[in-house]
């Protein structure tokens, strides 16, 4: 039988795991004893609160668009010939009638010397024509008055038969000369108005030397250069295009159109869109530093096409705006806003004061609890205090107006019991707008009453986060949102899914 020796190296490594127990228990019961302190000890957090601002709103989608000239026109020649003069600087300002260019008029001039020359020959053919009418007039009136004499006289043997027949011959052939010299007058005239349609034409030919504007606008740079043969109706000269309004053409998607068709034309408001006035604006993709309206530049709506477009179920519309200070150019990129709907009231908050919840959006709403009273040392008196405390609240949201987000009605069916249900907010209600990383349900907060923080009109108020949520783009705007800012209410529903 072998006896086992037991070093002290072997106990020690037997007490290894009592020691480690023992160490876990006394980790574990500091935690609770200072979880417990911590609990009855807790102080209310300091937050501000502001009331939603209910404002009357009216609801809109966002596009995309390009603008384009109201009226463009390519410059041509009328006539052929050499350029001699170019006199306008490229990408000025030019009124209707102002001299571009200047043809050789050389050959046109002496085209219409001619012309005129023409002319002064017709009217001698006229004159001419007009004195051999006269003659053969005055002739035909003595010959007939003498065959009338010799007819008399033949009745009483004083006159021959010959000579009352050479009478006759000699009326008739007056009466031919006359009638030849009327048609040769009427020839003469003809001949006058074709060397005076002739001398119009020259004419025209010779102002037609002269290139003007045909209308008022900006005029891009010159296609050709002095001593160019240009031709006429062909060569391309410059262009203008008016700019003193401008187009904004866009695609609504036919979701759109067709809420804006139910709203608009079926309640009887309007009977066509071109007869309407439907206000539409604008921004830029370079915003002003100062300038805090992201769509400025109101318009009106004058145009929607006639059909979809099959392949991209869209249709064509068309916003006019003044451009008097030529600030936009055809060919810019512009943001449009829409109206869509109705105006109605709505509640409006800061972005700063919602958060996100694995894709809900939430607010916490102030309210008031009573709770057990406790002394200085944390322990109960028997007495009832009220105290405030921050209230998980899910929402969903619209569109932005003037720098704050739209919250919408709370859900007819909404259960304050289920987080899930979206509640929205209510009149007077008041939300706490900073520090939503460190709140939870329940928590208490000491409140303090202050604006509702709008960035457009220089308020950020004092958080110091968005809950969690997106940073918020150069426009107040979410990233993710796109035409009428409703992508939140859709990452809702799928959060809640």
């Amino acid at each position: 039988m072998m006896i086992r020796r037991t070093s002290k190296h072997d106990r020690a490594l037997k007490n290894i795991p009592r020691v480690l127990l023992c160490a876990l228990c006394l980790v574990a019961g500091g935690l609770g004893c200072r979880r417990q302190s911590g609990t009855s000890e807790e102080k209310p957090v300091p937050v501000d609160v502001s009331e939603p601002v209910a404002q009357t709103i009216t609801d809109y989608e966002i596009f995309s668009g390009r603008t384009e000239a109201v009226e463009t026109t390519d410059v041509r020649a009328r006539v052929s010939g050499y350029l001699n003069e170019i006199k306008f600087t490229d990408g000025a300002y030019v009124q209707k009638g102002d001299v571009l260019f200047e043809i050789d008029p050389r050959p046109y001039e002496a085209a219409l010397a001619k012309s005129t020359a023409s002319i002064s020959q017709a009217k001698a053919s006229i004159r001419q024509a007009e004195a051999m009418v006269t003659q053969s007039q005055t002739t035909l009136a003595y010959l007939t008055t003498e065959m009338q004499r010799s007819r008399r006289l033949a009745m009483t043997t004083a006159a021959s038969a010959s000579e009352v027949e050479k009478s006759r011959t000699d009326v008739g052939t007056t009466t031919s000369a006359l009638t030849a010299a009327k048609a040769s007058a009427e020839v003469a005239r003809a001949n006058l108005a074709a060397a005076e349609a002739e001398e119009q034409s020259a004419q025209l030919n010779v102002e037609f030397t002269k290139v003007r504007a045909p209308i008022s606008g900006v005029i891009s740079r010159r296609f050709v250069d002095r001593g160019t043969l240009v031709t006429a109706d062909q060569t391309v000269l410059t262009n203008i295009a008016r700019v003193d309004k401008i187009y904004a053409y866009f695609d609504v998607d036919e979701r759109t159109w067709l809420t804006l068709r139910r709203r608009l034309l079926n309640e009887g408001q309007i009977t066509s869109i071109q007869k309407a006035v439907l206000p539409v604006s604008v921004g830029l993709s370079v915003q002003k530093p100062d300038q805090l309206d992201p769509y400025p530049y109101e318009g009106q709506i004058d145009f929607a096409d006639n059909r979809l477009d099959p392949s991209t179920g869209t249709m064509r519309m068309r916003g006019t705006f003044p451009n008097k200070d030529l600030f936009f150019q055809p060919g810019m990129f512009v943001r449009v806003r829409l109206p869509v709907g109705q105006a109605h009231e709505a509640l409006l908050i800061a972005e700063q004061a919602i958060g996100n919840d694995q894709g809900r959006q939430i607010v916490y709403v102030l309210d008031e609890e009573e709770v057990d009273a406790k002394d200085e040392k944390g322990q109960p008196t028997g007495k009832k205090e009220k105290v405030k405390v921050a209230r998980y609240r899910r929402i969903q949201t619209g569109a932005l107006h003037d720098g704050l987000r739209e919250v919408k009605p709370p859900s007819p069916e909404g259960d304050t019991s289920d987080p899930s249900k979206i509640e929205g907010l209510r009149k007077r209600e008041k939300i706490i707008i900073n520090g939503l990383q460190r709140l939870r349900d329940g928590m208490k907060v000491k409140p303090t009453d202050v604006p509702m923080p709008n960035p457009r009109q220089g308020g950020n108020g004092n958080g110091n986060g968005n809950g969690g949520g997106k940073p918020a783009g150069p426009n107040g705007e979410k990233p993710a949102a796109r035409k009428h800012d409703k992508g939140d209410a859709l990452s809702s529903q799928q959060g809640k899914r």
